[in-house]
């Protein structure tokens, strides 16, 4: 059975409508991003956000969200980077990128 069209579907979950589950830091490449996942209490869609800022570096600051497919296993903070790569498509959004939010796909720009 499908899920039905939610209004996370254009931006993640919003405040108020989720709920969080921190899993760890991934430190590859000694980035530092902070792995959380959410879900979405209307649709309970599960979601992965990642978020890293180099504080050496202005407008370093940047998130990504994906939908984690149904069935996957237990998330890990060291291949969260990974999966968002594996995902069909995930939201972008940060200082690094303006402040503006878009979808895309393949590799995140996590590093310097």
């Amino acid at each position: 059975m499908s899920k039905p069209d939610c209004s996370c579907l254009s931006a993640g979950p919003r405040q108020g409508a989720r709920t969080r589950t921190f899993v760890g830091v991934d430190r590859t490449n000694g980035r530092y991003g902070d792995v959380v996942t959410w879900t979405c209490t209307v649709c309970s869609r599960q979601w992965l956000h990642y978020a890293v800022e180099y504080e050496g570096f202005s407008r370093s600051g940047r998130w990504f969200k994906g939908i984690v497919p149904a069935g996957h296993g237990p998330i890990e903070a060291e291949g969260a980077v990974e999966l968002l790569a594996r995902l069909p498509w995930y939201l972008a959004g940060g200082s690094f990128f303006g402040g503006g939010v878009h979808r895309t796909q393949g590799a995140p720009a996590v590093d310097l």
